[in-house]
């Protein structure tokens, strides 16, 4: 997620899915620039990806050089 900071991430677990939103602000907006063009897009978005029926943990998220790091965690039938 190039352009993204960590502050502007935001994941959640649903059932079944993955929920990433975020937004990635126009670079460089103001008095004196002008974008020619754009190849990354700009704006809100949201992603979702489905998971497998498991029950699943999310960890901490993690932003690393427009990488979202992300671990989940396969919980037994005992950890309740």
């Amino acid at each position: 997620m190039p352009g993204v900071t960590a502050e502007r991430i935001q994941v959640l677990s649903e059932p079944g899915a993955l929920v990433i939103r975020g937004t990635r602000p126009l670079p460089m907006v103001g008095p004196g620039h002008a974008v020619r063009r754009l190849e990354i897009p700009h704006g809100q978005f949201e992603r979702r990806i489905s998971l497998p029926s498991e029950r699943m943990e999310l960890g901490i998220p993690e932003s690393l050089n427009g990488c979202l790091i992300l671990r989940l965690r396969k919980l037994d039938w005992t950890s309740r």
